[in-house]
């Protein structure tokens, strides 16, 4: 074996079971030997819950091996180019015969780049060269290499492009390189510059998405602050910036609260005295974590996986979304074997390796952080209020009408574009479809006319939720529209405001003369209970098409089973704004 994967540049944590764990495939494609990528990649995917396999190209040509890549059996690609092994004589060659070399370079970058599928997420390593360092013509052949590149890349937006210099630069070009290897057995990179490539290659891209992560749930004692509470008073427990270890729980509150202002949900699970608890975060004001920045918590006796699994019911969110970090051996263990979908991070007894956990926090949750959210703690909060609303109504539709819900309904319009990126890229259960169209493709549906984009914004007596439903329309021929993706937040569930958005799509293509809608529904793990959204709203099924089911409705019919709705939906209200063409 050429080089042994060293364990020790990853600090080890908590050991999981393997149940429930997610499956990503991933092909490296480099022109040089870089293992062992591959183990750094499926130790840092274990840490998040992922099951990642990886396997190498077999021709030692990014060209060759792009053309001959096998679309189904992969979602992730990580090519690794390097200059000085496809132009070795690059010093002593006429710039005529490498400015040749470049141009059929590129020109066949841009065939097979373009021709790959769009499920597949392409991590594409910028080109760096030895010779940078001797020569200015290699130093500014490179850039102007590597411009050409990210300028095909910029219009493929399943493939990220990376910058070589910001590993030389963090790693350090002699750390980056190990000379031992590199013109012996073509193996340039250390082992410390293939951990980071490791995992910026997970990290700025769409793969941890794959395992999209939403609430951070945290002990107390021991894992927010150092001591026991009821034992130390909160006078006494650690965390400040200035002593250890106070300051090492002090970083994690400091990771936590940025975690908080992106819009991770913050929670806390305790065995403990609540009133002593929520004294703690009033008196030690000096804490960065704040008690407005908590969601929710269960300070309590009752173990804590059931804990858990009564947050997840409150957040109507999945326990495939959560991370859990406590300190205990027992803790952990119970909620592993009880909650196998929940990531579990256990504090390290050595806390000077608690920084550890920060970096895995901040890299699995950065779908959310990249997307550059707000923090959610109020609109979840709003959430509490609006189910005390409803327990202390009379009925259902007492309960609907008291909230005083107001659609707002926009077609197709430009500055909705990255709200409903974000929708489509993030929600899961009530997306009946879970296509995943990128943001230059929702740009393309806006101005095209074959095409319909719809924004539901929703605001009640308590807060103005802004979009949070979206539809997809594909307009077949002047009689038909199907109904491609329909979307609606889990935040405005339990409201018939999905019943309210079908009634306003019959309605509108009636109108604009449209004869027939059609729904399709491809059922997933997490959108299964809403299979028959579409009849239960007056469609009829018409036919299954491999994993699809086409539903449809003939506009203008008496909707018998979607009349079932009509007194609450009659308690919301809807305004319309124009679409392009002033309809």
């Amino acid at each position: 074996m050429l080089l042994e994967f060293n364990k020790n540049i990853l600090t080890n944590s908590v050991e999981r079971t393997n149940s429930n764990k997610k499956e990503l495939k991933i092909k490296i494609i480099s022109t040089s030997v870089v293992y062992p990528l591959d183990e750094y990649i499926e130790y840092i995917c274990d840490e998040v819950n992922l099951n990642c396999e990886v396997d190498y190209g077999e021709f030692n040509n990014i060209i060759s091996d792009l053309s001959s890549l096998d679309h189904n059996d992969y979602n992730g690609v990580i090519i690794l180019p390097n200059l000085d092994i496809e132009i070795p004589d690059i010093l002593s060659l006429d710039a005529s015969i490498i400015e040749k070399k470049v141009n059929i370079l590129i020109n066949n970058y841009k065939i097979v780049l373009e021709n790959l599928p769009k499920h597949i997420i392409v991590s594409f390593w910028g080109y760096f060269s030895e010779y940078e360092t001797v020569s200015d013509n290699v130093r500014q052949l490179v850039i102007d290499l590597n411009t050409e590149l990210q300028s095909i890349i910029a219009n493929l937006p399943s493939i990220n492009f990376i910058d070589s210099k910001k590993m030389l630069e963090v790693v350090g070009r002699e750390q980056s390189i190990d000379h031992r290897y590199r013109l012996t057995s073509k193996a340039p990179f250390s082992q410390r510059a293939l951990h980071y490539i490791a995992k910026q290659s997970l990290v700025d891209t769409s793969f941890f998405n794959k395992v999209y992560k939403k609430v951070l749930v945290l002990d107390c004692d021991n894992t927010l602050w150092g001591g026991i509470l009821v034992e130390d008073g909160f006078e006494n427990i650690a965390c400040d910036p200035y002593t250890y270890p106070g300051n090492v729980f002090f970083e994690i509150q400091q990771t936590i609260a940025y975690l908080e202002s992106k819009g991770v949900i913050i929670a806390l699970i305790s065995k403990n005295d609540e009133q002593i608890v929520d004294k703690a975060f009033l008196e030690r004001n000096d804490m960065p974590l704040k008690k407005s920045m908590i969601t929710t918590q269960r300070i309590n006796w009752l173990p804590k996986s059931e804990n858990l699994k009564n947050i997840a019911q409150e957040l109507n969110l999945s326990l495939d979304s959560f991370i859990f970090i406590d300190d205990s051996d027992f803790e952990i263990s119970q909620v592993n074997d009880q909650c196998p979908e929940v990531v579990t991070l256990q504090v390290p007894k050595n806390l000077s390796q608690y920084a550890r956990i920060k970096s895995i926090l901040t890299d699995t949750f950065t779908a959310i952080i990249k997307s550059s959210g707000a923090s959610k703690t109020a609109e979840y909060k709003f959430k509490k209020d609006i189910d005390d609303l409803k327990r202390t109504s009379f009925d259902e539709l007492e309960f609907i009408r008291n909230l005083k819900i107001h659609i707002n309904v926009t077609l197709n319009k430009d500055i909705n574009v990255k709200r409903s990126g974000d929708m489509i890229l993030k929600t899961n259960q009530f997306n009946l479809t879970t296509k995943r169209d990128t943001l230059d493709e929702v740009s393309s549906f806006i101005v095209s006319e074959d095409y319909d984009v719809m924004n539901f914004s929703v605001s009640d007596i308590f807060t103005n939720h802004g979009i949070v439903g979206l539809a997809i329309l594909k307009k077949i021929d002047k009689t038909e529209v199907v109904i491609e993706s329909l979307i609606l937040s889990c935040r405005v569930f339990g409201r018939y405001i999905e019943n309210k958005m079908i009634q306003f799509i019959k309605d509108y293509y009636y109108k604009t003369g449209y004869k027939k809608l059609t729904g399709v529904y491809i059922e997933t793990s997490k959108n299964f209970k809403f299979k028959d959204f579409y009849v239960n709203n007056g469609f009829e099924f018409e036919y299954c098409a491999s994993d699809c089911n086409f539903h449809h409705h003939f506009l203008g019919e008496c909707d018998d089973k979607a009349n079932a709705f009509h007194r609450f939906l009659e308690c919301i209200t809807t305004e319309y704004q124009e679409d392009r063409n002033g309809r």
